[in-house]
């Protein structure tokens, strides 16, 4: 499936480096969790373009918001170290697949 044309910037860029993947492993089903995963990448951009330190204070509260959701999420798609350890995904062979190094 393409980026939807709605995500932009960092949200689209993190579509195309985990969707494929996601998919291909069986984590995301493209029929029923694409929705979903739109938010995730909603998520990474707010998270990449909002500045924690800002003096102003709202800044971190979206900031921390953000990034408390988006480890929420990640964590049902096995984007953390622990979710794809106890989900047993085997990242270094999908890896690998993904370069064409298996036959």
């Amino acid at each position: 499936m393409r980026v939807p044309n709605y995500l932009k910037g960092q949200a689209a860029e993190f579509w195309r480096s985990h969707y494929a993947r996601l998919v291909k492993q069986g984590i995301l089903d493209p029929d029923q969790d694409t929705e979903t995963f739109v938010i995730v990448c909603k998520l990474w951009y707010v998270i990449q373009n909002t500045d924690p330190m800002d003096e102003q204070g709202k800044a971190g509260v979206r900031f921390m918001s953000a990034l408390k959701l988006y480890q929420a999420y990640a964590k049902q798609f096995g984007m953390t170290p622990k979710d794809r350890k106890a989900s047993k995904v085997d990242s270094a062979k999908s890896i690998e697949e993904a370069l064409g190094r298996v036959e």
